[in-house]
Parts: C-alpha cells; structure tokens; sequence
C-alpha cells in the first residue's frame, strides 16, 4: 500500500526548512510506527509518501485505515491519501515492483483525501472477514485505469472496526469521525470505511 501526504507541495512552499524537516520527521514515524504495530514492512519513504506491505490482505486493511485515521485525527499533518492492493510482487534489494505495486500508486493518486482505495480483488479478499463490511459501490472514476491500462471495473465499498491504536492515535470504531464516523472513503474502485 501506499499513504501520500494531501498538499504536501503547497505546504512545503509556505514553511521553512526546519518546520519541513519537523512535518516530514512526524509523518515518517507516525507512518513507521503504524505499519509496525500492524505487522507490516516499510518498504520505503519518497518525501510525502510512503510504500509498505503486509503478510496478509487483512493486515493491510488495518493498517491502511489505522493510516487514514491517524492523519485525519492529526492536528499538525494533514489528511492522506492511502491505497491498498493485495496481490503478487517482486522482491528486489529491499524494493518491491510489478503491476500490484503500480495498481496501487495510481489508486492513491485516486483516492479523495482522508479515504483509502483498494481494487476490487482486494476487496473480494477481505469479504469474508468478519472485520470488514463489503458493500457495492457503482461509482467509478472516469479515465481511471488498473496497472495493465483497463479501464477500473465498479468497486466496492469496504468498512470495518479497526482495531489497531498507537499511542492513542489509529482507529477504533467509535463513531466520532468528522461526519459522525459514516463517511465513506473513496470513489471509484474500491473505498475502506472505518464505522
């Protein structure tokens, strides 16, 4: 998955060195604590981003909401973007490629901030876990395509209780979000809901 910082290039323009420097600090140790805690990798930071994976499709659901809510509850940062696709990579010196990493980078660069995408084959992986809501969703971003350049089919959107908290910041369900803790996250493909 991949969680990128909302504005990050306007707002590095309006501050000086050492107030970036102490945004980009919070946001790479927030980011590495979660992934952490979560049981997930940090694969890398580039600036505002960062790219991570987990064992499991669940484990990169948590973590990918914990990331969203994180952001979104944080005073200082601003939202994130996130996205998640579980599929096959290719390990390489510490790096991951192929089409599940790209698939994923072009989702983030998708998904509205404080929300997180997954494809939906991501989504038909987490349906059956009790931790996690699937629903249909019909809404699908115009000219958005999946690694291979196909058009993205209809998604689904995906909640759930999150259970994962990090020093009193993550998720935890309690239904005092900015929009009572319904909104959905995203458009197109496939958005997570934390309820």
């Amino acid at each position: 998955g991949f969680a990128d910082l909302v504005s990050y290039t306007s707002l590095s323009r309006r501050m000086n060195e050492k107030t970036l420097a102490q945004l980009v600090q919070r946001f790479e140790n927030k980011c590495a604590e979660i992934i952490s805690v979560g049981g997930g990798r940090l694969v890398k930071t580039v600036g505002d981003e960062v790219l991570y994976i987990a064992e499991t499709p669940a484990a990169g659901a948590e973590i990918s909401l914990a990331l969203c809510q994180a952001f979104t509850d944080d005073e200082i940062l601003p939202q994130a973007r996130v996205a998640m696709v579980w599929g096959r990579i290719l390990s390489r010196l510490g790096d991951i490629y192929g089409p599940t990493v790209n698939l994923a980078a072009r989702l983030t660069a998708l998904a509205d901030p404080g929300t997180v995408l997954v494809d939906s084959m991501t989504a038909a992986a987490l349906e059956q876990d009790d931790r996690f809501t699937v629903t249909a969703d019909s809404k699908t971003r115009k000219g958005a395509v999946n690694g291979q350049g196909a058009p993205l089919t209809d998604g689904v959107v995906l909640g759930g209780d999150v259970v994962l908290s990090v020093d009193g910041f993550g998720s935890a369900g309690d239904g005092h979000g900015r929009d009572g803790g319904r909104r959905l996250l995203g458009r197109g493909g496939v958005g997570l809901r934390s309820d």
